[in-house]
């Protein structure tokens, strides 16, 4: 159905043309530049999206459930919990297990391109990376206790270590490097791109983080009292959650624009990780005050509406004859 505004500009444009009987080519080309923009602009509103379809992501089974990470081929990773707490990854409605051999307790909280998955062996306490089901500690050295949060294409996971405090990380093929904010004495990393950038949150302040090859910059949404920065895309984008008058919930920080992530009817929800296509993970908690995962895939923008290509095409026949009738009318 096409909008009302769409017709009424049509209309204007088609009696104005007429009333003026098109004097000169230059004041028909004015015209229709400016009849173009308008059309150009309601075309643009219309291609804005309206927001988002969100889908629960839980395990058959499972009591309650975080979605934690997401890759550029919409697979999942998280974690559930019914008697214990366990990884899990989710390919299209197929849930497979993730635990490292000889671990009673997991949580998965990135995924790659490649399919490489890190996340928390609660068992050991350290960190790990599964690579098609081979598993590797990701344990910094002198650490008590880590856990691996995000992993990029390169294979280079962030997360964070506890060895007197928390401190966020940077492993590079084995090679480990702080991440701490200036002025912070503890803190800790989640989410890696592309680009090697870093997002986290600094405990010090109660503020979440951007670390873009060591120039760091505070995320944190307008109001929010507490913040965490958790995912971050190619494009730039972040997501995580924030403490807004009393209630938890998640956000997208698109370049400094903030959005709120909460699924219809949520009492509360945090964002968790987001893709190159925008779609983002995360939990809300459900009427009966459970934990549930969800993905929040953008609605796709609509089409050029068929009057607006109309019009334009209109436009165009009318300049045209325009045109050759005041040629016709110079000659003669």
């Amino acid at each position: 159905m096409e909008s009302v505004g769409q017709i009424t500009i049509i209309q204007k444009v088609l009696l104005a043309l007429s009333a003026r009987r098109i004097g000169s080519t230059a004041s028909t080309a004015t015209m229709t530049l400016v009849i173009l923009g308008l059309l150009l602009s309601v075309g643009a509103r219309a291609a804005r999206a309206d927001g988002y379809t969100y889908t629960v992501v839980n395990p058959p089974g499972s009591s309650a459930s975080e979605a934690y990470g997401i890759n550029a081929s919409g697979e999942i990773v998280g974690f559930e919990f019914d008697s214990t707490y366990e990884g899990f990854l989710d390919d299209g409605g197929t849930y497979s297990v993730i635990n490292p051999p000889g671990s009673s307790s997991s949580q998965a909280y990135g995924i790659n391109a490649s399919g490489e998955i890190v996340g928390f062996n609660a068992t050991t306490s350290e960190g790990f990376l599964d690579d098609g089901g081979t598993f590797t500690a990701i344990d910094p050295p002198g650490a008590t206790y880590s856990e691996a949060n995000g992993i990029n294409d390169s294979g280079e996971i962030a997360g964070f270590q506890l060895g007197g405090t928390y401190q966020g990380f940077l492993d590079d093929g084995g090679t480990f490097t702080a991440i701490n904010p200036p002025g912070s004495s503890s803190s800790e990393a989640f989410g890696i791109n592309a680009s090697g950038e870093i997002v986290g949150y600094n405990i010090t302040t109660s503020e979440g983080f951007l670390d873009d090859g060591g120039t760091f910059t505070v995320i944190n949404p307008p109001g929010a009292s507490s913040s965490t920065a958790f995912g971050i895309n190619s494009s730039g984008d972040i997501v995580g959650e924030e403490i807004n008058g009393g209630v938890l919930e998640g956000f997208l920080d698109d370049a400094g624009t903030f959005s709120v992530i909460n699924p219809p009817g949520a009492n509360s929800s945090a964002a968790l990780g987001i893709n190159d296509s925008g779609d983002i993970v995360g939990y809300y908690v459900n009427a009966e005050g459970e934990n549930e995962g969800f993905l929040a895939t953008p609605v796709a923008a609509p089409e050029p509406s068929n009057l607006s290509l109309l019009g334009t095409g209109l436009l165009a026949l009318l300049v045209l004859a325009a045109a050759k009738r005041e040629g016709l009318r110079r000659r003669g």
